[in-house]
């Protein structure tokens, strides 16, 4: 069973500042979503960061949170390796599928970190739980189109991620599969 996550007061506070100050700006996602919405992705995802964070530390990793103003193609340093943090709603999606966004360049996400949020209480209240996780080129490999529209979304089935436990592992093939390339080289 996954560790329940409650945001502290600091965390909490924090998501609000970023959405108060995001450098980003309102993204409709293909017309999906609203301003509205698109601010309630926004602190969900910072409190994802957080998350994430606490949950890598307990299980002992070495973590740095990436600012967006380094890069945002990923979000997490993890024992040397990027890592992008992924939330899906709960109240939306029960048992959901990854979504990541088709990536750009090289030098992105080595691996994707998933965190299913729930809300709790009021509207204002949310749980997260650190629940899957996929190489990215993996991930990639095995991404089909989410919906019709003009985002650039993509799903990967939740029958691929494996869980959040085996971060290390996935971390680990992929420190075998650069090592035997550099070597080849």
């Amino acid at each position: 069973m996954a560790k329940v996550l409650t945001p502290s007061p600091e965390q909490y506070a924090d998501a609000l500042d970023w959405v108060e100050n995001c450098p980003h700006e309102y993204d409709p996602d293909g017309g999906m979503r609203s301003p509205e919405e698109w601010e309630l992705d926004v602190f969900l995802a910072r409190l994802s960061e957080h998350f994430a964070v606490e949950w890598l530390e307990s299980e002992g990793f070495d973590v740095r949170h990436v600012p967006d103003s380094e890069t945002d193609a990923y979000d997490l340093i993890v024992d040397g390796y990027r890592v992008e943090v992924k939330f899906r709603k709960l109240w939306d999606y029960r048992g959901p599928d990854l979504l990541i966004r088709r990536r750009r360049e090289e030098c992105e996400a080595d691996a994707y970190l998933m965190v299913e949020m729930d809300r709790i209480g009021g509207p204002a209240s949310y749980n997260g739980w650190v629940t899957k996780c996929i190489d990215a080129d993996e991930a990639d490999a095995l991404a089909e189109p989410y919906e019709e529209g003009s985002h650039d979304k993509e799903k990967v089935s939740r029958d691929y991620l494996l869980p959040a436990g085996c971060l290390r592992a996935v971390l680990g093939e992929r420190q075998t599969t650069t090592e035997a390339s550099e070597t080849a080289v």
